[in-house]
């Protein structure tokens, strides 16, 4: 794996520090930041990531309420995910970057599509991963990512490879979970407060932002105003892109779509080459 930067970035803006990773070429600038998913945290996308990291220098934030971000997440009357828009929109001030790619898995997709659409000039494009985006005439709910489509058989589904043995992916030279992160996954069912992911302390709210209404508005709005090319993958079964396809097509015209065949809402862990393709600049 290439070599892992860890970082700590205050956002005075924001009442604290928000954590990363950093990997890539260090003489090359930041011009990709990928966000994870909701009880998730960035550790999990670094063996999926290295692969792109050969040429593009990647930061991998800890969304507010995950990994080792101390930015206050009391879920107590949170109704979107704006706080984590505003954060990695002062992320990207504080770092000064500009024409970088946007990325993200769920919830990570959906808070970079947010902040796209408030600094169209530090994007350069977005790829996003099972973006959550309700469907036109949705009703807001208090369903959870966390126990939301696919969950209950995610531990399964990462010990057993569609394909059998993991050794047979590594010799193909498919980036696979270790099995410490395997193990870990396992044993998670529903988030918990004070746990551990990996070495990343979980906070209170982690995987407890709901999924309600209010995104789903602002999401249409988002992704009509921005002018950058936006390519979405989508899961064949249990998508949390909830939107069809017309309808995206009629928000956005010339958007890049995409139905992954075979995978679930956790797509990126079932098909790491696909991620790799689609980040590699």
């Amino acid at each position: 794996m290439a070599e892992v930067l860890t970082r700590r970035i205050e956002l005075p803006a924001r009442g604290g520090a928000i954590a990363a990773y950093e990997i890539g070429p260090a003489d090359r600038p930041i011009d990709l930041v990928f966000s994870h998913a909701n009880g998730f945290n960035a550790r999990t996308y670094l063996s999926i990531l290295a692969p792109v990291a050969a040429t593009r220098r990647i930061l991998l934030p800890d969304i507010r309420g995950h990994g080792r971000t101390a930015l206050p997440a009391d879920p107590a009357g949170r109704a979107d995910w704006t706080d984590a828009r505003d954060d990695l929109l002062a992320l990207l001030d504080v770092l000064d970057l500009g024409d970088v790619t946007l990325a993200g898995h769920s919830m990570g997709a959906t808070v970079s599509l947010l902040a796209a659409a408030e600094a169209p000039a530090r994007v350069r494009d977005l790829v996003l991963f099972e973006p959550v985006i309700m469907p036109a005439g949705a009703t807001g709910g208090a369903g959870r990512l966390a126990d939301g489509p696919g969950h209950a058989e995610a531990p399964r589904r990462l010990r057993q490879p569609r394909g059998g043995d993991p050794g047979l992916y590594r010799a193909r030279g498919l980036p696979v979970l270790d099995a410490a992160d395997a193990r870990r996954l396992r044993r998670r069912r529903l988030p918990r407060r004070g746990g551990r992911v990996g070495d990343a302390r979980r906070r209170p709210g982690v995987g407890s932002i709901p999924t309600t209404s209010p995104r789903r508005t602002t999401c249409g709005g988002a992704l009509s105003a921005i002018q950058a090319p936006v390519r979405i993958f989508r899961a064949e079964k249990g998508s949390t892109v909830g939107a069809t396809p017309q309808e995206l097509q009629a928000i956005k015209p010339g958007l890049g779509q995409e139905v992954v065949p075979e995978t679930t809402h956790f797509l990126p862990m079932e098909r790491p080459n696909l991620v790799i393709a689609a980040l590699s600049g």
